[in-house]
């Protein structure tokens, strides 16, 4: 298999990438608490659905970096 080099982010990404992030965090801190005032079982449904999307998502972003060898031993790395 070919050694593949990771790339990091540039800083520019990173601040793209963290401004998404913190809009969906406020999102979500507003929509939660709404759906106890709506009823459990629209908060029921919501995290139901949040789950069955971002749960096979982390788990390919979870096999990709085993595939790339983030949890391999290096002696150097001491």
């Amino acid at each position: 298999m070919a050694d593949k080099k990771h790339t990091p982010m540039t800083p520019e990404k990173k601040n793209k990438v963290g401004n998404w992030l913190a809009i969906v965090v406020v999102l979500l801190s507003i929509l939660v608490p709404m759906g106890f005032i709506w009823g459990t079982q629209v908060l029921f449904w919501f995290l139901i659905i949040i789950n069955f999307v971002f749960g096979p998502c982390c788990f390919i972003g979870y096999l990709l970096e085993v595939r790339r060898g983030v949890f391999s031993y290096d002696d150097s790395e001491e």
